[in-house]
């Protein structure tokens, strides 16, 4: 009997947790009739959160009424109860993002109307670099790159949100529900990314949903040009180190001339 495909928020290490995590797994060999889950800070292995035995046979998508201190890792102890004694075991650990509205006083940075700047910041790292964090909203899209190297692969980020109030009673399709106006951030984990001496920092912005100034059948969906919040975290022998979008940043025209979610994108290649 085993606990297998535990996760928070369905990853296996979730990063950038700032709302209540949610937790499942799967049972092999025997039916859950309850759980009980504590969350243990990993740095000083204290248990700061305990659900209690929960007696449900819910396993998916558990939500606990947990938020932590702000860019903290903590490991969660699920055990899962085969009957009123017996249980079975396993965790996961997990990682809150800023939580902390004050962490968000980063400025943002634009390109003097361009629409696909690409966003550039060289620093310089000691040896034995660890704890390396880089928190991204672009708006709309950004593609992020680490010494040449895309960070992940993954594209069309971050998830479209409501960006702020708009009158849906005039759209074509008239919409009557309430929305929380939002923008999502990313957090990438760029330990191994970081090399000893000159690192490069390199994004590029696109229209996405954020600047879509070409349709207008659903309404004005144009919030503005694409802008970039942006914050590095990472520890050496030198200290603790942290960049913003500060002056040191630069930007560059990119190769793409034009970009639009629903007319494709013109790319030169020859720059």
């Amino acid at each position: 009997m085993r606990l297998t495909d535990i996760t928070c928020c369905g990853l296996e290490y979730a990063m950038g947790i700032d709302c209540m995590p949610s937790f499942s797994w799967n049972t092999v060999g025997f039916h859950s009739v309850g759980y009980c889950i504590k969350i243990i800070d990993h740095e000083t292995n204290e248990c700061v959160y305990d659900t209690g035995i929960c007696s449900t046979q819910q396993t998916h998508n558990v939500e606990v009424s947990f938020q932590g201190k702000p860019r903290t890792v903590y490991r969660a102890e699920i055990a899962s109860y085969i009957d009123a004694e017996s249980t079975v075991t396993g965790g996961c650990f997990f990682e809150t993002g800023f939580i902390d509205a004050k962490e968000f006083q980063v400025p943002w940075i634009t390109a003097d109307g361009q629409t696909a700047p690409v966003f550039h910041r060289k620093f310089i790292v000691d040896q034995n670099a660890t704890g390396g964090r880089l928190y991204v909203c672009a708006l709309g899209y950004g593609d992020v790159f680490l010494n040449g190297q895309r960070i992940k692969e993954e594209y069309f980020t971050p998830a479209w949100s409501d960006y702020h109030y708009r009158d849906m009673s005039k759209m074509l399709y008239p919409i009557n529900d309430a929305f929380s106006y939002s923008a999502y951030y990313i957090t990438y984990d760029i330990t191994d990314s970081l090399v000893p001496g000159e690192n490069e920092l390199q994004i590029t912005l696109g229209n996405g949903f954020y600047h879509q100034n070409k349709r207008n059948v659903e309404g004005n969906l144009d919030y503005g040009i694409p802008k970039l919040f942006v914050r590095m975290d990472w520890e050496d022998v030198g200290g603790q180190h942290t960049i913003c979008g500060d002056q040191d940043f630069y930007w560059t025209e990119s190769a793409y001339l034009e970009n639009n979610v629903y007319f494709g994108e013109t790319y030169d290649a020859r720059t």
